[in-house]
């Protein structure tokens, strides 16, 4: 026989003023960068997309990359979420260059916008479309380590 049984667990119930039991929503833990990480990263990358240099606006949407991918399950490796394996892209995970990068891993994991498991992302630059590669050795440090398509030795 089965195990029906998990565990998850029901959200807490609650009474309402009119006495009738309501469930009241679970607080969502957040699994990404805290605050200060984000505008640290924000700020490290001058406000602008890494890949096409197109400046943060209202109108341009824009999210957090990870370079390691979190996986489907999340990850409870702290470095996952600090500053030198997030990169600020345009669009989200389908749209802008955050989309390009998720739909054509293979020219990404080429550029450095995708770094594999056992890398080190503060070690492995990327390139943006001008062909300058970036190197983000530090917490919130950006190094120009080539121009042109060209990294330097």
């Amino acid at each position: 026989m089965l195990n029906r049984r998990s565990s998850l667990t029901r959200s807490p119930l609650a009474r309402s003023s009119g006495g009738e039991r309501v469930r009241t929503p679970r607080k969502r833990s957040r699994s990404g960068p805290t605050d200060t990480t984000r505008q640290g990263v924000y700020e490290r990358d001058g406000f602008a997309c890494c890949r096409c240099t197109r400046p943060v606006s209202d109108s341009t949407p824009v999210s957090i990359h990870h370079r390691t991918p979190r996986g489907m399950g999340g990850t409870r490796a702290p470095s996952i979420n600090e500053a030198p394996n997030l990169l600020l892209l345009c669009g989200s995970g389908t749209t802008g260059c955050h989309g390009w990068v998720e739909s054509h891993r293979d020219d990404a994991r080429r550029d450095g916008f995708l770094v594999a498991s056992w890398e080190a992302p503060e070690t492995v630059p990327f390139r943006d479309l001008a062909g300058d590669w970036w190197l983000l050795p530090d917490k919130f440090e950006r190094i120009l380590v080539g121009v042109g398509g060209q990294v330097a030795p």
